[in-house]
């Protein structure tokens, strides 16, 4: 995990931070070190709301957190997921007007729902959960409002 920190640290993208990450059963890592590692990088990349492109941030974050739910999954991974994927969708309901298309309201509402699929599991440890969840409601239910909008068939 060594490496990992240095390519970080280095500022190398989530795409080789990940690489490294996933390789690091074959390198003798525990499952709960290599799930503790891509947590950091997710918080830290959900942290990121300084970066010119908040919205690569916050799919980065969401990457590093499904890697650390794959290896491991606890509640405070279902928690951490579920919020970025909540933030993911409330960053891209706040895109200006004219950068609103077909797609962005596609992942919109999909980063909803998936939040509303992981936050259950975060059980009872965290009491913001039921918010989150609520929040995620109504962000799916604009996605939707906003999917139909701008998808309209143009046969």
């Amino acid at each position: 995990m060594q490496k990992a920190l240095v390519e970080f640290e280095l500022g190398l993208g989530p795409d080789t931070l990940l690489a490294t990450l996933g390789r690091g059963p074959e390198n003798g890592e525990g499952r709960a070190t290599i799930a503790q590692y891509a947590r950091y990088f997710g918080q830290t990349a959900s942290k990121n709301t300084a970066a010119p492109n908040k919205l690569s941030s916050a799919r980065a974050a969401i990457r590093y957190h499904k890697l650390a739910d794959s290896v491991q999954a606890s509640d405070t991974t279902a928690a951490l997921l579920g919020s970025a994927y909540v933030m993911l969708a409330r960053d891209l309901s706040a895109e200006p007007a004219a950068a609103k298309n077909c797609d962005l309201a596609k992942e919109l509402t999909a980063a909803a729902t998936e939040a509303q699929v992981v936050l259950p599991r975060a059980g009872r440890s965290f009491g913001d959960i039921p918010i989150l969840f609520r929040v995620a409601t109504e962000l799916g239910a604009y996605g939707d409002r906003l999917t139909k909008a701008l998808c309209q068939r143009k046969d």
